[in-house]
């Protein structure tokens, strides 16, 4: 593995690959409607989980605690440009509640992993 997917960028690379499929499904290719707030608890668990990834790699390489604000700020806006790009995707729509979701999911997820790396748990994460 080359080092610039090394110390767990492969693992937040992955992540959002997935990510970017899930949204990218038009709407007919969804077997399931869920409506909200249900659909929120999804949002935040699809990037709670990529800040608990970011996180990861926050403690891997040593970032000071302040990088962690600016990676809840792009992901946030990683949210933001993921739901405008929904609105070009048929059956599926950009919705201001869902970037929220979204936004709210990556803090707590950031703030998780931060609490998991000094935790005892973090030998089994690294």
């Amino acid at each position: 593995m080359s080092e610039r997917l090394g110390g767990g960028w492969a693992a937040v690379v992955v992540w959002i690959a997935i990510q970017l499929t899930l949204t990218s499904l038009p709407g007919a290719a969804i077997p399931v409607s869920i409506g909200h707030p249900v659909d929120w608890i999804g949002h935040g668990g699809l990037y709670g989980g990529l800040g608990v990834l970011i996180a990861r790699v926050a403690w891997m390489r040593g970032w000071p605690s302040k990088r962690l604000v600016i990676a809840a700020l792009i992901i946030s806006l990683g949210g933001a440009l993921d739901e405008a790009h929904q609105y070009f995707i048929p059956g599926r729509d950009m919705e201001f509640g869902d970037w929220v979701s979204d936004t709210l999911g990556a803090i707590a997820g950031l703030a998780v992993g931060a609490w998991l790396m000094r935790s005892r748990f973090q030998k089994w994460l690294r």
